[in-house]
């Protein structure tokens, strides 16, 4: 009874035993076994650090890499930090094959940026990734790249980049040559555009081979990487151009109908005082203007042009154009309104 009892007991504590907060890294590839060969993965790389020392210098170089890409960004000049995000006092799962855990978080995207969230919770694009999948991919910090055509740096691109802002100019490259290193100091570094924000290119954004980025694993396909992707052959972009191109296809349209409603709200404001109109009809003249501008206002507001969700947005656009059609109609309709009658409206 009490060897019965015992392996109960055994069978329970070993059912309630905690998980491995490392597990094996796994790759769902198998269509690109060359790929992930060229990987030259280590079987090992999943255990965490063992020793004080070893977590220390896990840890040291992680932040260094993070904070500086963080100081790179507008989020800095801001005021933000690592615990404007993230909760120090806890401890998270573990980031998918790094050797250290990452802090819980305590803010999200979208709590800051409530216009960019509510526009993307339209999207039938990417419904199945969130934010950081496109603004904070997996990078190698400039230390592990090795220029374009390396290989290495696609198993080193563990960890999520804090540089945040997409740059789709088809010539934009996140990484450039440090021309002036010395001796022991590294060969690639951050590229900064006018404002001097470092930024992630479309390729990484859009098109990179990172097989560790796990928000684009499984339901979601992969990226549109031509080697790792598993998209139809038509999403799979071999160069920055082909991205490019795509990305003018939502955004396009977007900018046309934005610059629309712009041009449009400022003529007919100034018409609407020298128009002679019924009050109903100002009534409805103004009416149509102000949804107009609040479509206008939305989608400068949200930056992406299209890219967060590509047929709402054009959608929006549309509809914006059509109210300043609208009350153009009306004004037409109307008649010169004099110094006088405009003075005793």
């Amino acid at each position: 009874m009490l060897m019965l009892l015992a392996g109960a007991v055994g069978s329970a504590l070993a059912a309630e035993a905690p998980a491995d907060p490392y597990p094996p890294v796994k790759f769902d590839l198998p269509a690109h076994e060359a790929f992930v060969k060229d990987l030259n993965l280590d079987p090992a790389r999943h255990q965490g650090p063992q020793t004080v020392e070893e977590q220390k210098k896990a840890l040291t170089q992680i932040f260094n890499e993070k904070t500086e890409q963080n100081s790179l960004s507008k989020h800095y000049e801001k005021g933000h930090t690592c615990t404007t995000c993230h909760d120090q006092q806890r401890i998270g799962r573990p980031d998918w094959m790094t050797s250290v855990t990452a802090p819980e978080m305590k803010q999200k995207c979208g709590d800051c940026h409530d216009v960019q969230k509510k526009v993307f919770s339209k999207t039938d694009t990417h419904k199945k990734i969130d934010c950081v999948a496109c603004h904070m991919p997996n990078m190698p910090s400039p230390e592990e790249f090795q220029g374009p055509d390396g290989v290495k740096e696609f198993y080193n691109a563990v960890r999520r980049s804090h540089l945040y802002k997409i740059n789709v100019d088809p010539s934009a490259q996140t990484y450039v040559r440090n021309l002036d290193a010395k001796e022991g100091e590294r060969l690639w570094t951050y590229a900064l555009d006018k404002k001097g924000h470092a930024y992630v290119d479309i390729v990484w954004s859009c098109g990179r081979a990172t097989p560790g980025d796990y928000t684009l694993s499984g339901d979601a396909q992969g990226c549109h990487s031509p080697a790792t992707s598993t998209l139809d052959e038509g999403l799979r972009y071999a160069d920055q151009s082909a991205i490019y191109a795509e990305i003018l296809k939502w955004q396009t349209p977007v900018k046309e109908g934005f610059e629309k409603i712009g041009a449009g709200l400022e003529r007919l404001k100034q018409l609407l005082e020298v128009t002679a109109l019924k009050p109903a009809d100002q009534t409805e003249v103004r009416l149509m203007l102000d949804k107009a501008e609040e479509i206008y206002d939305q989608v400068k507001e949200d930056g992406s042009w299209g890219a967060h969700a590509p047929r709402y947005l054009k959608d929006r656009v549309l509809t914006g154009v059509g109210y300043i059609e609208k009350a153009q109609a009306i004004i037409d309709k109307g008649g010169y309104q004099s110094a006088s009658e405009k003075k005793n409206r």
